[in-house]
């Protein structure tokens, strides 16, 4: 699907009939061939699949309330391997996919720069691995988890 939709907007700058619809299919081209667009792809991708399992289970017309707390039980608990076991896998997926579409990736090891990387915006000294394993994958995982647990808290139950 991503080549697709890759195929489709090259399609779209290059033989548009309109200029505001070529400079939009190309801004929209320029960030999904960035490391940033591919890594939080399959972040939701992973957690989407994940999630949708739960979504499925609790429409089932037959759905008693024991399953509707294990199907949620499970969902937590998958959320909560997927951030503590599969960061790494992830990546390496991330980075496979940057390699056979050449989109250029980070080096994980240097420190990682906000803004406009001038030394007196930068807070803090992470590196850049750290900013896309804590920052941004664990922190939308735990935002799920949160959601399923306010949604879904002991008292609901």
């Amino acid at each position: 699907m991503y080549w697709a939709t890759m195929q489709v907007l090259k399609k779209m700058v290059s033989d548009g009939s309109i200029d505001d619809i070529r400079g939009e299919a190309k801004g929209v081209l320029m960030m999904m061939e960035t490391f940033d667009f591919v890594f939080m792809l399959h972040v939701i991708h992973r957690i989407m699949g994940i999630t949708d399992m739960l979504c499925r289970n609790l429409q089932e017309k037959t759905l008693d309330i024991l399953n509707a707390i294990d199907s949620i039980a499970t969902t937590k608990v998958l959320l909560l391997k997927l951030r503590n076991e599969s960061f790494d896998h992830l990546l390496m997926c991330v980075n496979s996919i940057c390699i056979e579409y050449e989109i250029e990736t980070p080096d994980m090891n240097a420190w990682y720069n906000e803004g406009t990387c001038r030394s007196c915006q930068q807070k803090s000294l992470v590196t850049v691995e750290h900013h896309y394993h804590f920052d941004m994958f664990n922190s939308v995982i735990d935002y799920q988890l949160e959601e399923l647990n306010y949604r879904f808290n002991d008292d609901a139950l």
